[in-house]
């Protein structure tokens, strides 16, 4: 039976149990809540022995949690903290437009459509058994658009904007492609996947996800390069409209070659990030390092991060390149 789901509010700690195991404390928790649109309080118990709640994970007297129903029974599924994320978007949008007025209400809009494509047209085609790789391919060139036609309109500097970014896309996707075959990746590199291919009814083509997901990492960061580099030749231009093609593009790569490792180091740390737990548990490893490299976990993490450094690092010349290109003819 399919479970339905409420919110609800514990209202009494009734008991608490420590348990040690391994030099470790856990506990089983005896809870009354409430749950909404019911007066009655329901109890139940949380943890057992098997399985005790750490530390972090006991609930507190006032907290609201999400509920499943099933029958007459309910069961804890998580932690309601919808409140505590709409107050962080409210502060986020508060502080985008506070400090970058017309241009913050451009960049809301920008993300507001990126989240609806993905949503609307992204996920149902992958999962529908589409390409991942030509979807997400066809999804970033549609954000490009629409991002760079929000933040500098229809203009020349806009299409150079845009040029530089598909021609960099498409230079990812075609090395990540050649990389992923000879690497011989299979895009099982984490559980995710392998329960997403287990619970779709479609047959999934992961390597192709595995693909997809470099696409719109690269553009995440392409934007900012390829936007900065064009408006600093740009304003070079402006600066001194008779500065030649050459020094255009020489002063644009002295700033060029900061952004560039400060991008690299910005792509390399969001990976790491993301995937710290499983780099902890790789060095508790007692496995040479050679075989926790080659394994597809570590092995998938490397080809994100350095096929979308190359095509971020090739980016900066291409766009300065053209840029000075173009303002040096348009004197």
């Amino acid at each position: 039976m399919i479970p339905t789901f409420v919110i609800g509010t514990i209202r009494s700690l009734n008991k608490e149990t420590t348990i040690t195991q391994n030099n470790a404390v856990g506990y089983i928790q005896e809870l009354a809540l409430e749950v909404s649109q019911e007066s009655s309080r329901k109890m139940i118990i949380v943890g057992s022995e098997e399985q005790p709640l750490q530390a972090e994970q006991r609930y507190r007297v006032g907290q609201r949690v999400v509920l499943a129903k099933t029958n007459d029974s309910y069961a804890i599924v998580d932690t309601y903290r919808l409140p505590a994320l709409a107050g962080l978007f409210i502060a986020f949008v508060f502080i985008v437009l506070l400090f970058t007025q017309k241009k913050g209400v451009s960049s809301l809009v920008s993300l507001a459509i990126t989240i609806t494509l993905l949503f609307s047209f992204t996920v149902p085609q992958i999962l529908h058994g589409s390409n991942p790789l030509i979807i997400s391919l066809i999804t970033s060139l549609t954000i490009s658009v629409v991002t760079v036609l929000l933040s500098h309109g229809y203009s020349a500097t806009s299409r150079i904007i845009f040029f530089c970014m598909s021609t960099t896309l498409l230079f990812v996707s075609g090395l990540s492609f050649f990389v992923v075959k000879l690497a011989q990746l299979t895009g099982f590199g984490n559980e995710e996947v392998m329960y997403l291919q287990f619970s779709s009814t479609i047959s999934l083509n992961l390597q192709g996800l595995l693909l997809g997901g470099i696409m719109l990492a690269t553009l995440s960061v392409l934007d900012d390069s390829v936007v900065s580099q064009v408006s600093v030749v740009e304003e070079l231009h402006h600066t001194n409209p008779t500065m030649s093609f050459r020094e255009l593009y020489k002063r644009g790569m002295e700033v060029g070659k900061n952004h560039v490792s400060t991008l690299v180091n910005t792509l390399v740390l969001a990976y790491a990030g993301s995937s710290l737990p499983l780099f902890l548990l790789f060095i508790q490893s007692t496995q040479p390092l050679w075989v926790v490299l080659n394994d597809q976990m570590i092995a998938e993490e490397i080809v994100r991060t350095l096929t979308g450094s190359i095509g971020l690092v090739l980016s900066i010349p291409l766009s300065t390149y053209i840029a000075a290109r173009f303002f040096a003819k348009h004197r």
